[in-house]
Formats: C-alpha cells, structure tokens, sequence
C-alpha cells in the first residue's frame, strides 16, 4: 500500500505526456488565432477579437480597428507559454525512459506523427486507432475549411462540432490503448 502512493505520488509531480501534447495542440491553435486576429481579424470578415472582452463576455468582444492592443500580446504570450510548457514536459519524459530507450525528442515525435498518419491509411493497428485518427482529422479538418471559409475564427457553432469529432477521437483513442 505504501508503495502505492508513493507512486501515486510521483505520477503528479511527474510530466504527463497527454497534458505535454494537448498543452502543444492547445497553444499552437492560439498562436494561430492570434496571428490571424492580428492579419484579418478573427471574430468575422473586418472584426478583429479583442481576447479579454470575448472570453469574458463583455460588450467590447470585438472591434472594426486592427491596431495592436494588449490584448494580442497576452493571448499570444499564453498560447507561446502552453507550447513551450509542453514540450519541456516531452523532453523531461522522454528523458526519464529506461537507458536502453534514450531517444532524442524530436525523433520520438516524429514517430508518434509519422504513427498518426500511418493510422489515417491503414488498419495495422486497430480498427479503433483507424477510427479515432479519421475523427481527430475530420474535427481538425472541418475547423480549418470553415473557419477559412467563412472568416470566423472564434464561432461557439463551430467549436462544439469540431470538439465533438476530436473528443471523440481522442476518448477511442484513450480506450483501445488502455485494453492492452
């Protein structure tokens, strides 16, 4: 029992390697809205976000003048933080492997890139791992034809359709690699 919770223990202190890859995921999509808010605006077609007022609900949640504000900058320092955080926590995990399994990072995240794709194109290894990379990319897919589309970067109509294709994924995902 002791030694149970000095495990326990130790996996919260320790990196978490889906925390590191969705903190990656989730600051890389706020540098690019950050960066398309800056260029074209990312509320709608010549509207701009203004970050503090659109996340908090308030009258000021978008403007037609695409001056840079504080706005920017703090949206964009959070989103580059996230990034950064997460890959410091890969390198750390990776790092704490087994000697005989010392890879650097970026060949170990080449390969679990390289290992999405490959389950985008066949059933090597699963069904399940086929089925939750298509409903990742479908979600990933559809937010970037969209939003492209349309100009509007931050729609709640659009999040809660993508979301719903990458959770999915990412909870198929989850179950067939816990059955093994």
């Amino acid at each position: 029992m002791k030694g149970d919770a000095i495990e326990w223990k130790s996996s919260l202190k320790g990196p978490s390697m889906p925390l590191s890859v969705s903190a990656i995921a989730i600051g890389s999509w706020g540098i690019i809205l950050s960066i398309v808010n800056i260029i074209i605006g990312a509320y709608s077609p010549g509207r701009k976000a203004l970050w503090s007022g659109f996340i908090l609900k308030s009258r000021d949640s978008n403007t037609t003048s695409f001056e840079m504000v504080i706005d920017d900058f703090i949206f964009l320092g959070l989103a580059v933080s996230l990034c950064i955080i997460g890959f410091l926590n890969i390198k750390k995990s990776v790092a704490k492997r087994p000697k005989g399994d010392s890879e650097d990072i970026s060949i170990f995240v080449q390969g679990k890139i390289k290992s999405f794709f490959n389950n985008l194109t066949t059933l090597e290894k699963g069904a399940l791992k086929f089925i939750s990379s298509w409903l990742i990319s479908i979600g990933i897919i559809f937010y970037l034809v969209w939003s492209i589309n349309y100009n509007t970067w931050v729609d709640p109509g659009v999040y809660s359709v993508m979301i719903t294709f990458i959770s999915f994924g990412i909870g198929i995902f989850i179950l067939d690699s816990s059955k093994k």
